[in-house]
């Protein structure tokens, strides 16, 4: 045998002695499980996007359609229905040769006949609270 082939099995012994070490499993067992752990995160890190990414496109999908209804409130808004509408309605104007009748409003006698029941239930709440105590459990 000639020096260079003492040398290469010298160094595969060496090699092979060194692989079948514990300090050489432990190590290679050492960076799978920080590889394994890094895959880990990584996986994690992508499932949360691809998340954020789904909640996104939803939120997209919801302005799309209250934008869409938006405009078409714009559009009722603007046409000619909606306006002669809100003129019969809030400014009493009619159309040409139309006649208007205007009916008394009831809303106001109904508004003061609770503006007087109102003012009996303070001045019941103005008794002390010996005398609200005695009409509850006496009257």
């Amino acid at each position: 045998m000639s020096k260079s082939s003492v040398k290469r099995s010298t160094a595969q012994q060496q090699w092979r002695t060194a692989v079948s070490t514990r300090a050489f499993t432990v190590m290679v067992g050492l960076g799978i499980v920080v590889l394994g752990v890094a895959l880990t995160k990584e996986i994690i890190r992508k499932i949360q996007i691809h998340q954020q990414i789904e909640a996104l496109e939803s939120e997209i999908a919801g302005l799309e359609a209250h934008n869409s209804e938006l405009n078409q409130m714009i559009q009722y808004f603007n046409s000619s229905s909606f306006q002669e509408k809100e003129a019969r309605t809030k400014l009493g104007l009619s159309a040409v040769g139309e006649t208007m009748v205007v009916l008394p409003d009831q809303t106001a006698d109904t508004t003061n006949s609770t503006a007087t029941a109102d003012t009996r239930s303070t001045d019941a709440d103005e008794r002390s609270t010996i005398q609200k105590w005695q009409d509850y459990f006496f009257n």
